[in-house]
């Protein structure tokens, strides 16, 4: 046996344990694997709705008389010792248990924030799937986990990391990577706009999906891993077939369309395409590039789609497996010490704010899934009063001035800070507050 991580959990005496915040269909995917592996154990499960936790588990086998619910840190401490697959009341109460890894999956920022932020105070290591708390706070909480001395980081299973996985691979043979991204469906304003008029049929994160917010996370996810920016603001998103992503991504006095490498990008492949939709479906890629003949030659020959002079190719993986391949990260935590993917500590980008429609002074912004506010990338911003509203900061908090649909939110369009716990991180990744 000479996979090392294989080795390492088949010969560890006590499993690794884990606690997950969330319980939607990341984490359920997440807790079936986990349970045909050897040496790890999903402890505990929060949900808001315990009904989706116990689910969870039933759907990875357990048994419904196994589950325990638990109100306190005494009874989660006593299920985890007897063994029980536990579901906690509360969240927090697990963070003083034996537990190894604590996963937020819930995908508020508010709440991941500081929950992360205890997990790691507890000198827990920390797998976040939450990226919409980790684009606005990352950088912090990994500057905390170095404090601790645990690991920060990104989960395999969600398209970020594993870009950031084919990004490593590349740099470490010596490739320059121009570009890293994606590929999705780029819907048009009219369709968002038809499409979230029916409120009632969708779920906070499918309107975070058709108000273009997700994809924008993803990839200033991606670029705060790797230090890219976007090459402009909001992404080029050009429809192109996969043959021609090596061509459209050159600079343009090459003919392409970047003003620089460097650059993380979403490639729209509605209707387009030779390479077929279903094949692509959750997909990342990477563009590699060398000056080196005998290397153009080898990458052309193995079927690598190249540009037209030949100095640049695309690398991709097609899937990604929605919670299954998380243990991954969490093996390496714990036994490796090692991040799959962490922000680096001074974040390159963010996503900022912008009006979805016309907010009128005195109303509060409601954050991801609302109706006030969707995200948008941008190179990194400050905290001035003219400085974008980073998007997971845009809760809780009020309109002083009436802001027109499709305007930046700034600082200073706010009657004041907010109150939230994430806001002193903030405060802490731009300096402004001692860690």
């Amino acid at each position: 046996m000479d996979n090392l991580l294989l080795r390492l959990l088949t010969c560890r005496e006590k499993s690794i344990r884990v606690g997950i915040a969330g319980a939607g269909r990341f984490s359920t995917g997440l807790v079936i694997q986990a349970a045909r592996m050897k040496g790890m154990k999903i402890a505990v499960l929060y949900d808001a709705n315990p009904y989706y936790a116990t689910e969870a588990y039933l759907a990875a086998g357990f048994s419904r008389d196994e589950i325990k619910t638990a109100d306190s840190e005494a009874a989660i401490q006593a299920g985890i010792e007897a063994g029980k697959p536990v579901i906690a009341i509360n969240p927090y109460d697990m963070l003083s248990c034996d537990l190894d890894v604590i996963v937020d999956s819930t995908g508020l920022p508010v709440f991941g924030a500081q929950f992360a932020y205890e997990a790691l105070r507890h000198k827990k290591h920390v797998v976040m799937v939450n990226i919409e708390a980790d684009v606005g706070v990352g950088a912090a909480l990994r500057s905390i986990a170095e404090q601790e001395g645990v690991v920060y980081t990104l989960a395999d299973g969600d398209q970020p990391s594993l870009a950031k996985g084919l990004y490593d691979w590349a740099r470490t043979l010596g490739f320059d990577v121009p570009v890293l991204g994606k590929w999705m469906t780029v819907h048009s304003q009219e369709e968002v706009d038809r499409r979230l008029n029916d409120r009632d049929a969708m779920r906070d994160t499918d309107i975070a999906y058709w108000d273009g917010s997700k994809y924008q996370i993803e990839m200033a996810c991606m670029a705060n891993m790797t230090g890219y920016v976007p090459d402009i603001p909001g992404m080029h998103k050009p429809q192109v077939p996969l043959s021609q992503i090596p061509e459209v991504f050159r600079l343009r006095e090459e003919g392409g369309i970047l003003h620089r490498h460097g650059v993380v990008e979403v490639v729209d492949f509605r209707e387009i395409g030779d390479v077929s939709h279903d094949h692509l479906n959750g997909g990342v890629f990477i563009v590699i590039a060398s000056t080196d003949p005998f290397v153009q030659r080898q990458l052309r020959d193995k079927g690598i789609p190249m540009s037209t002079d030949g100095s640049q190719g695309v690398i991709y993986r097609a899937h990604h497996f929605v919670g299954m391949e998380t243990p991954i990260s969490i093996a390496k935590a714990v036994l490796l010490g090692e991040a799959t993917g962490s922000p680096q500590l001074k974040a390159t980008s963010d996503v900022v704010a912008v009006a979805k429609r016309t907010i009128k002074a005195g109303e509060t912004l409601d954050g991801m899934g609302g109706e006030t506010v969707r995200a948008h990338l941008v190179a990194a911003v400050g905290s001035s009063s003219e400085d974008g509203l980073p998007y997971a900061l845009a809760q809780n908090v009020i309109a002083r001035v009436n802001i027109p649909k499709g305007t930046i939110i700034t600082y200073g369009m706010l009657r004041e800070r907010g109150s939230d716990f994430i806001w002193q991180l903030r405060e802490m990744q731009d300096g402004l507050r001692a860690f």
